[in-house]
């Protein structure tokens, strides 16, 4: 069973994110792998350089050092729970804990499915720009071919109120070292709503005036537009049990925003970001 679970994300974002994690769960990734049809516990280390969601991100950068642990099911079945600690710039501290769960499926040789759910806790403060998402699901698809792969997903967000993701993206499959070594350049196009984002807008203003009455800071922030194109090259090497993954992400923001404060009315300044992700992932058959 291949495994490339997409969630922006993808997000991106990201990447599913990518939420997260980027455009890819990596610990799920990797073409042709022997471990797809065993069941196995799983741990590993990420590192991600910025917490940019969508092409969104705070207006300092927020790192992210994380761990986490599960166990895949040969029948696709998958539980991971990841604890992310925030490499900011003053103090460090532990800024989310993520549990998720999701199922994978192919059908034929060609087409891939999956579903996963996701639940966070986020610290009190936290500044990162996905910190009022409480849940999140993700339903994807991808065709598999020789030469380009087309993925399609839904992803669905919920904080104060709920958002709805569709990403669409092509990548394609370089293989190397006897398919040890595998290059996947990647684009993707993320559309939906950004309930989330007006929602961090208005977290930030009650951490200084806890009495505010804000219900919007986004203008239109239900409303669906182009979010955001991403393109990465994620390079993935095997070494037995363990699994190393590099995967750089340039993210270009669409849609600039029209953000209402309690004293002035700003226009969004978009800025592309690259996020680099490195990860290491230890896994073992059980017998």
């Amino acid at each position: 069973m291949k495994k490339v679970a997409l969630c922006l994300l993808l997000s991106a974002y990201t990447l599913c994110s990518y939420g997260q994690h980027g455009l890819y769960y990596i610990e799920h990734t990797y073409e042709e792998d022997p471990y797809d049809e065993l069941s196995y516990y799983f741990a590993g280390g990420n590192f991600l350089s910025d917490n940019v969601y969508l092409g969104r991100k705070d207006s300092t950068k927020l790192p992210y050092l994380s761990t986490y642990a599960g166990y895949q099911f040969h029948n696709g079945i998958y539980a991971k729970a990841t604890a992310s600690y925030a490499l900011t710039k003053r103090t460090g501290h532990f800024d989310l804990l993520t549990l998720e769960l999701g199922y994978d499926r192919t059908f034929g040789q060609h087409l891939l499915t999956g579903v996963s759910i996701e639940k966070y806790f986020y610290q009190r403060n936290s500044p990162g720009v996905k910190a009022a998402i409480q849940e999140s699901g993700c339903l994807y698809a991808q065709y598999k071919s020789a030469v380009i792969e087309p993925t399609a997903s839904l992803t669905m967000n919920r904080s104060k109120a709920t958002d709805v993701i569709v990403s669409l993206g092509i990548d394609h499959v370089f293989r190397y070292r006897e398919n040890t070594l595998n290059l996947v350049p990647a684009i993707f196009f993320n559309y939906g709503s950004v309930n989330y984002y007006s929602q961090y807008f208005i977290n930030r203003q009650l951490k200084k005036d806890h009495t505010l009455m804000i219900a919007e800071a986004v203008k239109d922030a239900a409303g669906y537009k182009p979010l955001d194109l991403e393109f990465s090259l994620r390079t993935t090497l095997r070494a037995g049990e363990w699994l190393f993954t590099l995967n750089p992400v340039y993210s270009v923001p669409l849609s600039a925003a029209t953000i209402t404060l309690p004293n002035k009315t700003i226009q969004e300044k978009l800025s592309s970001s690259l996020v680099i992700e490195l990860d290491v992932c230890y896994r073992h058959e059980r017998k």
